[in-house]
């Protein structure tokens, strides 16, 4: 028994003691009190009084009553009924009162109240807030019915979105949900992108130090940089690949949910082509945003190859580089985590300015970016991306067409003595 238990001690030093588990240990310790910090700050933001912008075409009682119920817990902006829709700012949702109203009801007709709701960000939490300005205004809509004497006709609501200054007429759940889905699905599949990158590229010169291959190499009559040039196009052939069967993976899902949808009003049901009002409201990648995005995705590919080829070459071996690598990934997995919860351009600016610095970060934002079309953060993204790729390129070509290659040693595991040594 005592024997077992030296065993198990000995084997919980060594794993405790390897930078790969004191690393994982930290990002576990620390990922759930980031996530409680962005949930904060989204429950400070969800817990204002909503706004709503209220347009009465009726004048009637009716109408009053709906206004007295939606005024109770929220703040209410009158609007003229000539005002242009898309340009309202700082308001959740706008509720148009028909003319006829008052009098459908007392016809127990179909009354249909159009609402707009208002969506300025891509977040997680902005479906969140959409969400409770629905159900607040439902209430509202379900009070006034229960206000008068016997059941009166469903109240239905006739919802449009609009989405930065744009008119779509789709329910918000359904747009932010075609625009947050494939960037949160892209935003994961370049985090495993670049993992995959990192780990293949790295072993590829590690493998060969370890068996002594590297000194063999460095004797033929290649140059050394047609060896480096060789290990990164290699490598950044078999990232490309994983990115080509990522996005067709990627373009069969949303084509396969970016479909018509039915909404039923009153005695009709009305079909919507989500995808044609998409690209009607320009909020579908056009031919510009996709080569943008494609560039940004090649120069973080070779920065990461880079990034890889200069772990290889200072690990001492294979547990070395995967624990060196695993330092690398923890700068990856905390961008992608808030990016998947907020939308940059509303988060606090100390934050923006932490993610922004992470080169990686810039590869996620122009994910949603390209959904967008916004063009000015997809060369953002491919500037900063390009010009730290080509300074880590000039690092790993000096370090490889040196002596250095072969005597770099960066260790992370604690030497043990040898047998007899004190």
């Amino acid at each position: 028994m005592k024997a077992l238990m030296n065993i198990i001690w000995k084997e919980i030093l060594e794993m405790a003691r390897d930078p790969k588990f004191i690393v994982g240990f930290l990002v576990s310790f620390m990922i759930f009190p980031l996530m409680a910090g962005v949930f904060s700050m989204a429950s400070a933001e969800r817990g204002t009084k909503l706004i709503l912008a209220v347009i009465d075409l009726d004048r009637s009682r009716e109408s009053r009553d709906l206004i007295e119920l939606l005024s109770e817990n929220s703040t209410l902006k009158f609007m003229d009924s000539d005002v242009e829709v898309s340009s309202i700012k700082g308001v959740d949702a706008l509720i148009i009162i028909p003319e006829n109203f008052s009098e459908k009801m007392r016809e127990r007709e179909y009354v249909p109240i159009k609402v707009y709701f208002y969506v300025n960000s891509t977040g997680m939490f902005s479906l969140r807030r959409v969400e409770e300005a629905k159900e607040y205004i439902d209430k509202a809509v379900n009070l006034l019915r229960n206000k008068y004497l016997g059941p009166l006709p469903k109240t239905k609501l006739e919802v449009v979105t609009v989405f930065r200054e744009r008119t779509i007429s789709s329910p918000p759940e359904i747009i932010l949900g075609l625009i947050s889905g494939p960037s949160f699905a892209i935003v994961w599949a370049i985090f495993m992108i670049l993992i995959f990158t990192l780990q293949f590229a790295s072993a590829s010169i590690v493998v060969e130090k370890e068996y002594k291959t590297i000194e063999i190499l460095m004797t033929q009559p290649v140059r050394r940089i047609t060896i480096l040039a060789g290990k990164l196009i290699a490598s950044l052939i078999l990232a490309i690949l994983g990115s080509v069967v990522m996005f067709a993976g990627l373009t069969f899902y949303v084509s396969s949910i970016a479909q018509f949808e039915t909404i039923d009003r009153g005695k009709i049901t009305v079909g919507i082509d989500i995808m044609g009002e998409l690209i009607k409201a320009g909020l579908w990648p056009t031919n510009l945003s996709i080569i943008l995005y494609v560039a940004v995705i090649f120069a973080s590919l070779l920065s990461m190859l880079a990034l890889a080829i200069l772990i290889g070459m200072v690990a001492e071996d294979t547990r070395s580089a995967q624990s060196l690598g695993g330092i690398l990934i923890t700068l990856l997995i905390f961008p992608a985590i808030i990016l998947m919860l907020i939308d940059v351009d509303t988060a606090p600016l100390p934050l923006r300015v932490a993610l922004m610095a992470i080169p990686y970060a810039h590869t996620m934002v122009a994910g949603k970016a390209a959904m967008l079309n916004d063009y000015m953060k997809l060369i953002v993204a491919l500037l900063y991306n390009t010009i730290f790729s080509a300074a880590l390129m000039v690092v790993a070509a000096k370090l490889y067409t040196t002596e250095k290659l072969l005597t770099l040693r960066i260790t992370l595991r604690r030497k043990t003595k040898a047998v007899g040594e004190e």
